[in-house]
Protein backbone atom coordinates (compact mmCIF):
# COMPACT_ATOMS: atom_id res chain seq x y z
CA UNK A 1 0.00 0.00 0.00
CA UNK A 2 1.39 3.54 -0.68
CA UNK A 3 0.14 6.62 0.76
CA UNK A 4 -1.87 9.42 -0.39
CA UNK A 5 -3.20 12.97 0.66
CA UNK A 6 -6.28 14.97 -1.01
CA UNK A 7 -5.98 18.72 -0.56
CA UNK A 8 -9.11 20.91 -1.48
CA UNK A 9 -10.71 24.03 -0.45
CA UNK A 10 -14.41 24.55 -0.10
CA UNK A 11 -15.88 28.04 -0.94
CA UNK A 12 -14.88 30.47 1.54
CA UNK A 13 -12.44 28.10 3.59
CA UNK A 14 -8.89 29.95 4.03
CA UNK A 15 -7.64 26.41 4.62
CA UNK A 16 -7.53 23.44 2.41
CA UNK A 17 -9.23 20.25 3.89
CA UNK A 18 -7.07 17.07 3.93
CA UNK A 19 -7.63 13.75 3.45
CA UNK A 20 -4.87 10.98 4.06
CA UNK A 21 -5.61 7.67 2.63
CA UNK A 22 -3.73 4.41 1.60
CA UNK A 23 -4.39 2.72 -1.73
CA UNK A 24 -2.65 0.14 -4.34
CA UNK A 25 -2.82 3.08 -6.69
CA UNK A 26 -4.09 6.31 -6.90
CA UNK A 27 -7.33 5.81 -8.71
CA UNK A 28 -8.62 5.23 -5.30
CA UNK A 29 -8.95 9.03 -4.95
CA UNK A 30 -12.09 9.20 -7.35
CA UNK A 31 -14.27 7.75 -4.45
CA UNK A 32 -13.06 9.77 -2.13
CA UNK A 33 -13.57 12.91 -4.66
CA UNK A 34 -16.71 12.10 -5.57
CA UNK A 35 -18.10 12.42 -1.94
CA UNK A 36 -16.51 15.42 -0.76
CA UNK A 37 -18.52 16.99 -3.83
CA UNK A 38 -16.53 17.99 -7.04
CA UNK A 39 -17.05 21.51 -7.32
CA UNK A 40 -13.94 22.22 -5.07
CA UNK A 41 -10.29 22.31 -6.40
CA UNK A 42 -9.02 19.23 -5.48
CA UNK A 43 -4.88 18.15 -5.51
CA UNK A 44 -3.57 14.24 -5.19
CA UNK A 45 0.03 13.88 -3.55
CA UNK A 46 2.28 10.68 -3.15
CA UNK A 47 3.81 12.23 -0.08
CA UNK A 48 5.14 15.41 -0.78
CA UNK A 49 4.79 14.78 -4.74
CA UNK A 50 1.83 16.68 -6.02
CA UNK A 51 0.70 14.43 -8.39
CA UNK A 52 -1.68 16.16 -10.25
CA UNK A 53 -5.23 17.74 -10.11
CA UNK A 54 -8.68 16.15 -9.94
CA UNK A 55 -11.42 17.31 -11.97
CA UNK A 56 -15.14 15.79 -12.76
CA UNK A 57 -16.59 16.81 -15.96
CA UNK A 58 -19.29 15.69 -17.02
CA UNK A 59 -19.60 12.48 -14.99
CA UNK A 60 -16.19 11.26 -16.04
CA UNK A 61 -13.53 11.79 -13.82
CA UNK A 62 -9.79 13.57 -14.82
CA UNK A 63 -6.73 13.48 -13.10
CA UNK A 64 -4.42 16.28 -14.95
CA UNK A 65 -0.73 16.99 -14.91
CA UNK A 66 0.40 19.05 -11.62
CA UNK A 67 -0.34 22.81 -11.27
CA UNK A 68 0.85 25.00 -8.09
CA UNK A 69 0.22 23.30 -5.25
CA UNK A 70 -3.00 24.93 -2.62
CA UNK A 71 -0.11 23.94 0.16
CA UNK A 72 2.19 20.93 0.23
CA UNK A 73 0.69 18.42 3.15
CA UNK A 74 2.48 18.66 6.22
CA UNK A 75 4.03 15.27 7.52
CA UNK A 76 0.73 13.17 8.62
CA UNK A 77 0.57 12.97 12.49
CA UNK A 78 2.27 10.38 14.25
Amino acid sequence: MRSYSLLFRHKGSAEPKRIDFDARDPSAVFELAEREGGEHEMQLFEGDTLLGTIQELGGFWRLSPPSPPLRSPAPKPA
